[in-house]
């Protein structure tokens, strides 16, 4: 019976190997809502949910479909989606406009002033992107409170921090943006358009203005490398979605990326006006 007994002891070992995997699994799972403070009753259910998955995988085997429930924020929650968005609108829009305002174009002659007292162009950059932040981050703390008032969102304190801490994050990556878009383009009213230009092209990358499902499913896929459609994201997915945490690698990564090209623009600028 050697072909038989070989049989049986493959079948066996497979059998173990998918139990191994699957426990590996649920576990896995219960670990990470352990991670994210999840509380016991939702970590309980998602648990539960893993192993029912397992389970009838194994029975059901290939007459199984899994599936997955695609939420469309604009038509399931219209209000909450259509102010969320407002506010994100508004908050880029400021940016462009408070950096604006401190930028003053006779400054021809102060930029000379200001390079015999050693402060160059990055140094200024910088501070205005700085004065910005601050400024656009007490109006639009007011806004999302006022946000808050008028339109029931269920949020914590934790909330509140994640929150903050993307549209700090996408905040600095816009104001990057447009201080790099400064140092390549000296024309001040061809800058003015380019900005304009790079503003509204954020505002409809991100989802504001047009739900992202709505795009081709090409441009789907692209729009998770868009930083504006990753702050959006996230604070759907925080405010709408309940979401108990949030990633801010790829903000985190943009803005590092987007900081070293401007001190290298700015050194070449320097050395070209040397």
């Amino acid at each position: 019976q050697r072909m038989e007994s070989n049989v049986v002891h493959e079948l066996i070992n497979s059998v173990m190997r998918h139990i191994e995997s699957s426990q590996a699994n649920i576990l896995l799972v219960n670990e990470y809502a352990k991670k994210v403070n999840m509380d016991d009753k939702t970590r309980s259910e998602l648990v539960m949910d893993e192993f029912m998955r397992t389970f009838l995988s194994v029975a059901g085997k290939d007459k199984i479909i899994s599936e997955d429930t695609v939420k469309n924020y604009s038509t399931s929650s219209p209000i909450h989606y259509f102010v969320l968005s407002s506010f994100f609108i508004v908050m880029i829009s400021w940016l462009l406009v408070m950096y604006h305002f401190l930028y003053q174009e006779e400054a021809s002659r102060m930029t000379e002033r200001m390079r015999l007292y050693g402060v160059t162009q990055l140094q200024q950059i910088i501070a205005r992107i700085i004065v910005t932040l601050l400024v656009v981050t007490i109006f639009s703390g007011a806004a999302f409170y006022g946000m808050v008032k008028v339109v029931s969102f269920d949020l914590y304190r934790e909330d509140i921090v994640r929150i903050g801490l993307i549209c700090l994050l996408f905040s600095a990556v816009y104001l990057i943006g447009l201080a790099m878009i400064e140092m390549i383009i000296h024309a001040p009213r061809i800058r003015l358009l380019i900005h304009a230009v790079y503003n509204v092209a954020l505002m409809i990358l991100s989802g504001a203005l047009i739900p992202a499902i709505y795009f081709p499913l090409y441009m789907q896929d692209m729009l998770t490398y868009v930083p504006a459609y990753e702050a959006l994201f996230w604070l759907q997915e925080i405010l709408l979605n309940e979401r108990l945490h949030a990633e801010y690698n790829q903000l985190l990564l943009y803005g590092s990326v987007g900081i070293v090209v401007l001190i290298v623009l700015s050194l070449w600028k320097e050395r070209v006006r040397g």
